[in-house]
């Protein structure tokens, strides 16, 4: 089984999106980025412009994703 990725409600407990790693993908319409900024981007989509945070391990922060993150009102934590 691949890595999961999770985006979970710390106030509700319920899993709002998940997403898998199964590996290197084939080129075409369906094709998403493995790059920890891509899956991050990914992960947050039903709470992106909430305003809430997310908090991530710090292998998956990056510059370019914190300032795009900010300017769609979601806010980034990351854990060390």
């Amino acid at each position: 089984m691949g890595t999961r990725y999770v985006l979970v409600d710390a106030k509700g407990f319920y899993i709002v999106n998940l997403d898998m790693y199964i590996g290197q993908q084939s080129p075409g319409p369906f094709e998403e980025s493995n790059s920890p900024a891509g899956v991050v981007e990914s992960i947050v989509v039903p709470v992106s412009g909430s305003r809430r945070n997310v908090t991530v391990d710090n292998y998956f922060i990056t510059y370019p994703l914190v300032n795009r993150l900010l300017k769609e009102q979601t806010y980034h934590w990351c854990i060390h």
